[in-house]
């Protein structure tokens, strides 16, 4: 949800939505067609966390270098 986020630069209330009316951002988070998305406030939580214990740094590092190896 957070590169969705960030690729179509949505806010927290604006990804909500997109999730929720959206198949392909659905799917792309992994969510079946019955659930609904995590609340803005959810998204907004998860993000403060993961930026306390640089967790994204972690991550984007990560997803860079596999995007690196696939060319």
């Amino acid at each position: 949800m957070s590169l969705l986020q960030t690729w179509y630069g949505l806010s927290d209330y604006e990804i909500e939505d997109r999730l929720n009316d959206s198949i392909s951002f659905s799917r792309f988070c992994g969510l079946q067609l019955n659930e609904s998305s995590p609340d803005h406030s959810t998204l907004s939580r998860f993000r403060s966390i993961m930026t306390q214990t640089k967790a994204y740094d972690k991550i984007m590092k990560n997803l860079n270098k596999q995007l690196e190896a696939k060319k």
